[in-house]
Formats: C-alpha cells, structure tokens, sequence
C-alpha cells in the first residue's frame, strides 16, 4: 500500500530502496479498478 501511495504522489519506487514497481504505462484497468477485484475475489474465501 505505501509503494501504491508514493506512486499516487510522483515518487517513482526507484527513490526508495526495496520498493516493488508497478507498471503503470499500460492500457489496462486502473489500480483502483485492480484492488478492488481482488478485494470481491477475496471476500468469496471467507
């Protein structure tokens, strides 16, 4: 989630050390979008 937010604020995950990195240059669905299937996808194991 900090990576997500950093993101969100133009600092790139190359600033910090260990930051995993999203691709954000593709046409695909926004993160937002992405979260929350996973969160509908997820509550269906509990």
């Amino acid at each position: 989630a900090v990576d997500y937010l950093l993101l969100r604020h133009n600092h790139g995950c190359e600033e910090f050390k260990g930051m995993c990195c999203f691709n954000l240059s593709d046409n695909s669905l926004l993160i937002e979008k992405k979260v929350q299937q996973l969160k509908e996808l997820a509550s269906k194991f509990s």
